[in-house]
């Protein structure tokens, strides 16, 4: 096979870990490089995601836990939870833990709710919290934190550096923290965002992008109209709302030849796809399959509506392509190759 998805395993976790090193250095952690991408940044998924690639490197780990120390004041709680209920992205356990962690800071103390994500009981023998780009764990040494120790995880005391920024708002991936920033940490702020990068909107569907409840997005709606800045009509049984995206450029503050918003990615979506990806590729108990069956076992994660649909209504994946009658060689390299192109 041209591909063994068991080689790939590790290329995949490395693309994702700088992947998400350049989302994270965008928001303002201490981290390499910002991001050159035009999609806006969705700071809840980016840290559902990131509770679960982060243990392939500690200080990507670290650095976000800072950063959430001296922003986590951005982050929508609601939607966070409403992510990872709607969806399962990420691990609970390693939430909790961090919330617990940054939530001794008067201003996180709402962070504590975050544990209600753990619904089951925390087993009181710990693993080693960082593994390797292969999943190996890594061993520790030295005195044990205990606030992940009891969440069965163990890893040396939590450093806060105190290095992170607040995210720069000059930045366009920093359009969706920009906003909260101006109007709050609200439903109001984020169906701001989608109305600038969709023009339009009605609230079954923005609800459903934006893991809110219908309601609360068309009682944000029929207030945020009261404004005169947004207006709405009537489109067979919905009712769908704009505004005039003229009226807001003057929050394109980033180079912009055409002066418009961000791209909209559904985020969420994308990180939900991926989060079965890498457990799929994650499960040992394939790992000893022949390279046949561990190429049946990706179309079957891949043929899921959650997955393909997302990844092919971002643009991840390469249109044009009948993957369906592509044999289990031809299909994972295909697929490989679609997974390069959208995390380098």
């Amino acid at each position: 096979m041209t591909t063994s998805l068991t080689a790939f395993r590790t290329e995949f976790n490395e693309l994702l870990v700088t992947f998400l090193w350049r989302q994270w250095s965008t928001l303002g952690v201490a981290g390499p490089s910002e991001a050159g991408d035009d999609w806006a940044i969705d700071p809840e998924a980016l840290i559902l995601f990131s509770s679960l690639l982060g243990r392939h490197d500690a200080r990507l780990f670290d650095e976000m836990i800072d950063w959430l120390y001296e922003n986590g004041k951005l982050i929508n709680l609601v939607r966070l939870k409403n992510i990872y209920t709607n969806r399962k992205i990420g691990d609970p356990r390693l939430l909790a833990a961090i919330a617990e962690v940054i939530s001794d800071k008067a201003a996180l103390r709402k962070w504590k709710g975050v544990a209600d994500l753990v619904d089951d009981d925390v087993a009181p023998e710990g693993r080693p919290l960082f593994c390797s780009a292969d999943g190996k764990p890594l061993p520790m040494f030295g005195e044990e934190d205990p606030v992940f120790a009891r969440y069965q995880y163990q890893r040396p005391p939590v450093d806060m550096r105190g290095m992170s920024r607040s995210p720069n708002p000059n930045l366009g991936p920093n359009l969706w923290l920009k906003l909260r920033a101006l109007f709050g940490v609200s439903a109001r702020s984020d169906a701001m965002l989608y109305l600038l990068t969709h023009r339009e909107g009605h609230p079954g569907e923005m609800a459903k992008r934006l893991d809110y409840y219908p309601k609360t997005l068309q009682d944000t709606l029929n207030e945020m109209e009261l404004s005169g800045h947004v207006r709405s009509w009537r489109d067979g049984r919905e009712k769908k709302f704009a505004l005039r995206v003229e009226d807001w450029r003057f929050l394109v503050t980033w180079p912009s030849e055409s002066k418009e918003f961000t791209e909209w990615v559904d985020w969420p979506a994308v990180y939900t796809a991926l989060d079965r990806i890498y457990r799929m590729l994650m499960s040992f108990e394939h790992e000893a399959d022949s390279e046949f069956l561990q190429a049946a076992e990706f179309r079957n994660v891949m043929d899921r509506p959650e997955v393909s649909v997302a990844l092919a209504d971002c643009g991840f994946l390469q249109q044009g392509r009948n993957t369906g009658r592509m044999s289990g060689e031809d299909y994972v390299t295909a697929l490989v190759d679609d997974i390069r192109r959208f995390l380098n």
